[in-house]
Parts: C-alpha cells; structure tokens; sequence
C-alpha cells in the first residue's frame, strides 16, 4: 500500500473512473431524457429511448454486483437505489407516455417534477456514499500499512534468528573441524620430537574423530616396535 505499483494501479482506476460514465450513478440517464425532450427527429428520440433502456440495465446490473459482492455495502446501495427507481418509474410512467402523446408540456412537467426530485435524491445519497468510501478507504489503508510494518518488523526478526542460528551452526562446524585437526597435529609434532607416550583422548564419531583415533593407534603401535 502506497507503492509505486498501488499508485499506478489506483491511477489508472481513477481514470477510467474520471473518463467513463458511471453505471450506478442515474446522471447520463438524466442528460438522456433532457436530450428526449429537445429532440425533433423520431429517429433520434428512438436512438435516445434505446439507449436509456441500456442505462437502467447496466445500472441494474451495478446495483445487483454490490449486493452480492459487497454485502456490508447494501444500506449505502439502496439509500442510492431506491430515489434512482423513482427516477425511472417516472420516466416510464409519466415521461415517456407523455412523449409518445407528443404533449411536450406534460413530459417537461415529469422530467422537472418527479424526476429531478428523485435524481436529485439518488445524486445527495451518491455524495453521502462518496464521502463515507473515502474516510473507509483511508482507514483500510492505515490499517493495511500498519500490518505491512508489523509483518515487515517479524521478518527481520525471523531473518535476525536465522543469522543467529547459521551462524551458531556455522562455529559449531569449525570447532568440530578444529578440535581434532588440533589434537593430530599436537600427536605429530610429538612424534617428530621422538614423543611416542602422548595419549589423545578423541570422543567424537565423526571423520575427523576416525582419523585421530587412527592416529594414536599408529602411534601405539611404533612404540610397541620400539
């Protein structure tokens, strides 16, 4: 968290959130049925009405997605949902009859009554969402960075033991390797001063351990020749 790959990830996301339409928010539905009521050419309105049936679709859809993906966001999504279905029952009800009857006045009536009403509650409920999310967002990151440290303190612990320990391990292995290699050559520098009575006293089983006690026992032996 707070890394140059975190700032890139949530960079991009802030874009695409800055440049594409939101899909649970009901603004573009509102900018369509303005542009309805302006336009002239059927075609046109047709293409307008077809494209405000793909907007209650995706929101819909959003809608949906935070239910089941984000359970603890529900009391947010409906405060959000339910003026946003005002907004289209509306537009569905009153709207859109009063359009087809060509009464202009009726269809302006609906879209700055009941609709704006409810679009203006759905945009109040998405600035109250907006303004919890980011205080959640910065506590989450807070926490998340106060575990990234916390983790990051009981690796170098755990890497501190570790050192500690192949180290230990390490002394170990070269007193083992020490030891006997000291006592040999104490053996031999006797034997090269004519000294056949030093007696070496070698505990361990190891190579090292073999080889000293293979010494003494060669010793031994000359001295019994002698």
């Amino acid at each position: 968290i707070g890394g140059a790959t975190y700032t890139r990830i949530t960079a991009t996301k802030d874009l695409v959130a800055d440049v594409a339409p939101p899909r649970a928010y009901a603004l573009e539905a509102f900018l369509v049925a303005h542009q309805m009521l302006e336009a002239t050419d059927p075609n046109a309105r047709l293409q307008l009405s077809e494209r405000m049936s793909e907007l209650r679709q995706q929101f819909e859809s959003r809608q949906a997605y935070w239910h089941t993906h984000v359970p603890s966001s529900r009391a947010s999504v409906n405060e959000v949902y339910a003026p946003a279905q005002r907004f289209f029952m509306a537009y569905e009800q009153l709207f859109l009859p009063a359009l087809a009857a060509r009464d202009l006045p009726a269809a302006r009536a609906a879209l700055n009554g009941q609709m704006r009403t409810a679009f203006e509650q759905h945009r109040h409920a998405i600035d109250a969402v907006l303004k919890g999310s980011d205080a959640e967002i910065a506590r989450e990151e807070a926490e998340s960075r106060s575990e990234t440290r916390a983790a990051l303190a009981i690796g170098g612990v755990v890497l501190l033991l570790l050192v500690v320990l192949c180290g230990a391990a390490t002394l170990a292995v070269l007193r083992s390797i020490e030891v006997p290699l000291t006592r040999m050559r104490e053996l031999f520098s006797a034997m090269a001063q004519r000294n056949l009575t030093l007696q070496l006293e070698m505990p361990a089983t190891n190579e090292f351990g073999e080889m000293t006690r293979m010494a003494q026992t060669a010793v031994e032996s000359i001295r019994d020749l002698l």
